[in-house]
């Protein structure tokens, strides 16, 4: 779910396409106000003449919090059969290994021509390619320490799961997912998880999992 008013559309999103595979990706919600703020203040210098900018970045602050509220609240709409959460540090490490492990989700083989079209895609658009824009809370009147607190419930909920610490959450979720598929062996458990997360499991020697 890139586009952020998805966020607040989840059971519509399931009523209307009840065996749709759901991605829900996570960032950083700092960086993220900060780029959507920009681009809408910078386009509303086509259209005014002053630019009431710290205004348009509290209103832009309070509505991703508003939709991050909501996705919270209905993210298990959707169960672990058919949806996955991915961190955008994760894609941006692995990005062909993520898009496998969705691709297993979905019960969709990754072919020679796919993953060689995703390759080249990759290739010729990596990032800050074309340079960046450089953003900071102070260029919009924002206080950083405040902004993280408004956003710290939703970033301690899907950005805070690292390699040594798990969940209990993202941990029945995973056991879910791989009950639901039958998934047993270690190849398998390790694309559909992941290599960071299967292998944390399997050092833990949790039940049901890699064994």
């Amino acid at each position: 779910l890139k586009s952020p008013q998805h966020l607040e559309q989840l059971t519509v999103l399931d009523e209307v396409f009840p065996g749709a595979v759901v991605v829900c990706t996570h960032r950083d919600p700092l960086p993220v106000v900060l780029s959507m703020i920009a681009m809408v203040t910078y386009s509303a210098r086509m259209h005014r003449s002053r630019v009431p900018v710290e205004r348009i970045a509290a209103s832009w602050v309070d509505r991703l919090d508003s939709m991050l509220s909501v996705f919270m609240r209905d993210r298990d709409t959707i169960g672990p059969d058919r949806s996955v959460d991915v961190r955008f540090d994760d894609f941006m490490a692995d990005e062909l290994g993520v898009t496998e492990r969705i691709y297993a989700l979905a019960g969709e083989p990754v072919t020679d021509v796919a993953r060689a079209s995703m390759t080249e895609y990759l290739a010729n658009h990596q990032r800050n390619r074309l340079g960046r824009v450089a953003t900071s809370c102070e260029m919009f009147g924002l206080d950083e320490s405040n902004v993280r607190e408004r956003f710290a419930p939703y970033a301690e909920r899907f950005l805070s799961c690292r390699l040594g610490h798990v969940d209990g959450r993202t941990l029945e979720r995973d056991l879910g997912q791989l009950a639901r598929r039958h998934v047993e062996d270690e190849a398998t458990q390790r694309l559909v998880l992941g290599d960071e997360r299967a292998g944390f499991y399997a050092a833990q020697r949790l039940p049901h999992v890699l064994v």
